[in-house]
């Protein structure tokens, strides 16, 4: 196996052939069930990385990482009820990085 990923209990394979991601799939399988009697979970399989690989919080690409696009709607929204309650507590907030508003309306 040339590359693998390992974090907490998550972990990935990355390989050329598909077929041979499969075979390792059911080995990983039988082996969790029975030596560790152990499963995997539901969200596992296999599909082109291409698509790009939600690992560890990102979408992880060849060229890039993003974080995913529901831990950003959380964010966004705790800073903008943040806001609010200073704003409605009478906290006077200066942002001196106005570059990043913009991004923080985008999707």
């Amino acid at each position: 196996m040339r590359y693998y990923v390992r974090y907490m209990d998550d972990f990935m394979l990355l390989h050329r052939d598909k077929a041979e991601l499969w075979r390792l799939l059911a080995e990983i399988r039988d082996f969790l069930a029975y030596e560790l009697r152990l499963n995997l979970n539901n969200k596992t399989r296999v599909f082109p990385a291409s698509h790009g690989v939600d690992f560890a919080g990102y979408r992880h690409w060849a060229s890039h990482k993003l974080p995913r696009k529901r831990n950003v709607r959380r964010a966004r929204k705790r800073f903008f009820a943040g806001l609010s309650r200073c704003y409605a507590a009478g906290v006077s907030i200066w942002i001196p990085c106005a570059a990043a508003w913009p991004a923080l309306w985008a999707t």
